[in-house]
């Protein structure tokens, strides 16, 4: 086998790596399995097709990295008052995992409550009269 990749990771080969993640039967044999290996190694072949020569490590790696960055956006975009933010691949990251319970919200407000946040920017205490819909 070729010698991997050490490098930064170029926008087409991670769409690359989020596709061939992202296809429903890698899905289905990643859930719920703290074993991976095998499932990265094949992702890790199918992108050395394509020219990429990233490790199953590397390959495992990057996704943990992307899913990190994707729950911190969700999260962000989650909180009322905060702007919206997104990265790169928001939208593929969001179509995988958008409705896997380990990145939705799980703790649903009242359809009104009272609630205090703290300003992160200023470190004040403000007062938030939040409406869900």
């Amino acid at each position: 086998m070729e010698e991997e990749s050490v490098g930064q990771w170029s926008a087409p080969e991670i769409a690359y790596l989020l596709t061939l993640w992202g296809e429903e039967s890698v899905q289905d044999k990643i859930k719920g399995s703290y074993r991976n290996k095998s499932v990265f190694e094949d992702i890790s072949a199918a992108m050395a097709e394509k020219g990429y020569r990233r490790s199953w490590l590397q390959c495992q790696r990057k996704v943990k990295a992307l899913k990190s960055k994707y729950k911190e956006v969700k999260d962000h975009n989650s909180k009322s008052g905060n702007g919206r933010i997104t990265f790169q691949f928001y939208d593929q990251m969001d179509r995988i995992l958008g409705d896997k319970p380990s990145v939705t919200l799980t703790n649903v407000l009242d359809s009104s409550q009272d609630r205090e946040d703290t300003d992160i920017s200023t470190g004040r205490n403000c007062h938030a009269h939040i409406n869900v819909c």
